[in-house]
């Protein structure tokens, strides 16, 4: 069976590591879409309010068959310390039962975000999954990431892991 890498990407960081983990486990990607597009500017800040509160957002269908896939990665930016509405609803829409997932973050604190960490264990575990590890990666707005460091972090965290 393969590996599933699920996230949520707004600027295009969580993107690029969901990337870099893909290529590492030979597995497949599915990108966590919201039915309206975000702004820059203004939406940012909006971003974060809803973060923070805890808010779900409206996503696209995906044809996510559990079933197909051995372990799932999901990724999701941080925003104000918390997940994205995006990653809020696709974990209290979609199945993950006997799954073994493995969560990886961005985000521009340098700290892992301890809080989060349980509440999305916990959004797993409600749909039936279990963590079994995570990956924090900083980030900086405006930046892309440095692609050769990722890749080492990525494949140092996956050789302790699987």
């Amino acid at each position: 069976m393969k590996d599933l890498i699920i996230y949520y990407s707004w600027t295009g960081h969580t993107r690029a590591v969901a990337s870099v983990i893909a290529a590492a486990v030979n597995g497949e990607l599915m990108e966590i879409q919201e039915t309206t597009a975000r702004k820059k500017g203004v939406g940012f800040v909006i971003a974060a309010f809803q973060a923070l509160c805890g808010v779900k957002s409206r996503i696209k269908e995906m044809e996510f068959t559990p079933d197909r896939y051995n372990r799932i990665f999901l990724g999701t930016p941080i925003w104000a310390g918390k997940a994205t509405p995006a990653m809020n609803s696709f974990l209290t829409r979609y199945n993950l039962v006997n799954k073994k997932v493995y969560l990886f973050f961005t985000l521009q604190d340098s700290k892992p975000p301890l809080k989060t960490i349980k509440t999305l264990s916990k959004k797993v575990k409600e749909q039936g999954g279990q963590v079994y590890n995570l990956i924090s990666i900083k980030t900086k707005m405006g930046e892309a990431l440095n692609r050769k460091k990722v890749e080492t972090k990525i494949k140092e965290w996956l050789a302790k892991i699987l």
